[in-house]
């Protein structure tokens, strides 16, 4: 299974718009892990994105055009993407379907939309857990819910969102309130 988080230029907007109308990925970053979530790998990327970083982004992300420098478009990383996906059964993130539609975005851009190797399925903790309170959770909220009030660190960076997604993917399997996809 994958647990991934992307970082972006701004919401997606209808991904039947032009890709130019569309945020593009600054940041990337999955784990694969086994059925018994021990880490069996990791892909981190940094894209350059082609268009100046906001300020509500740079705010919101950490993320500067410093962070950015040396940075090779989305289009110069799709291999290492496609093996890291290749044969992964699951897809989990928080809010996953930002995420998803944000990779499908940048591969429709160039083209490889149909030549990624999609999981056939996804765990979105977002959906999965809207019970718990009546109302989407943010990552932040959600890990306070499960951990007794406790934050995580660096939210809104790829790598950190991850990690608190596979903290709170795991104290989730494990009160029975998620299942993974194929799983039982």
């Amino acid at each position: 299974m994958i647990v991934f988080d992307t970082e972006t230029t701004g919401i997606v907007k209808s991904v039947d718009l032009p890709t130019a109308n569309q945020p593009r990925i600054i940041e990337f970053y999955g784990v694969k892990l086994d059925h018994e979530f021990t880490k069996v790998g990791h892909l981190h990327l940094l894209f350059n994105p082609q268009e100046p970083l906001t300020d509500e982004i740079i705010r919101i992300t950490g993320i500067t055009e410093e962070t950015l420098k040396g940075s090779l478009p989305f289009a110069m990383h799709v291999r290492p993407l496609q093996r890291f996906f290749l044969g992964e059964e699951i897809v989990v993130g928080h809010n996953v379907n930002f995420d998803l539609d944000m990779l499908f975005i940048e591969l429709k851009a160039i083209g490889f939309e149909r030549k990624f190797p999609w999981p056939p399925a996804q765990l979105c903790t977002v959906e999965a857990t809207e019970h718990l309170e009546g109302r989407r959770l943010n990552l932040s909220a959600l890990h306070k819910k499960l951990f007794d009030g406790e934050n995580f660190e660096n939210a809104h960076r790829a790598e950190s969102d991850v990690r608190a997604t596979v903290d709170c993917l795991k104290e989730l399997v494990a009160k029975g309130i998620v299942t993974l996809p194929g799983l039982g």
